[in-house]
């Protein structure tokens, strides 16, 4: 992923974030943006890489926060489930990283 990319993706992710904390209640509002970019993108890192697991852990960690919205009803499976993998495979490359294993 390119780096301009990689800006408007994190722009995105800030901005969700901040609606979220404005408005919990608005992650229902989330879900469509977040789906579109979880059916566009996998992590597939082979190699440890600092500087992409650096806006990899926020992306994952926002969007678990909208997947896990809800809790009473249930999670929003296909999100919960992405955000499980991406995080596997993070952990899978950086066993030992406190940020990760803590990434609820």
């Amino acid at each position: 992923m390119d780096d301009e990319a990689v800006r408007s993706l994190m722009s995105t992710v800030q901005l969700i974030s901040a609606n979220l904390d404005a408005r919990p209640e608005s992650w229902r509002e989330q879900v469509q943006a977040i789906r579109n970019t979880t059916n566009s993108l996998e992590i597939r890192d082979g190699n440890p890489e600092e500087a992409r697991k650096q806006w990899q852990l926020p992306l994952i960690s926002v969007f678990q926060r909208v997947a896990f919205a809800d809790a009473d009803n249930g999670a929003v499976h296909d999100l919960a489930d992405w955000c499980l993998r991406q995080a596997l495979t993070l952990l899978h490359l950086y066993p030992t990283d406190v940020e990760i294993l803590a990434c609820r």
